[in-house]
């Protein structure tokens, strides 16, 4: 019996440092990353508007760049900074959820160019880990 707790108070410790390993390793940035894909924000739009499947494998997961005009720019509930890239549907857009606040925040109307990691559409595109290329 006591070799049971033992050991099981040496598994719950090994996860435990483990884990806290695993949550303060350095993250990976995606300034340092290069765009697999260059697109135009209704052509990313368009294509998980026509086949969302199809467009997840080839979006998903990806660091893209994308260009668009800005429609709105806003803070989150995290108090991140968000830019929605306009597109030609009324309704949806490019979800832009910067890594870091920028020295300057483009004004709407402004075309820009983001990069950022591709994470599938919701009711906008969503792009995470963005930062602001021009």
């Amino acid at each position: 019996m006591k070799k049971l707790v033992k050991f099981l108070l040496s598994l719950i410790a090994i996860l435990a440092i483990g884990y806290y390993v695993l949550i303060n390793l350095p993250k990976a940035k995606t300034k340092s990353k290069e765009a697999k894909i260059t697109i135009e924000a209704n052509d990313l739009f368009a294509a998980y508007a026509k086949n969302e499947k199809f467009a997840n494998n080839k979006f998903n997961g990806k660091i893209i760049e994308v260009s668009g005009i800005v429609r709105k720019v806003f803070k989150d509930k995290k108090d991140d900074t968000v830019i929605i890239l306009q597109t030609e549907d009324a309704i949806g857009g490019i979800l832009c959820t910067l890594e870091q606040d920028p020295d300057s925040l483009p004004n709407e109307g402004r075309k820009v160019r983001i990069k950022g990691q591709c994470s599938g559409l919701l009711m906008d595109v969503v792009l995470n880990k963005c930062i602001i290329l021009e």
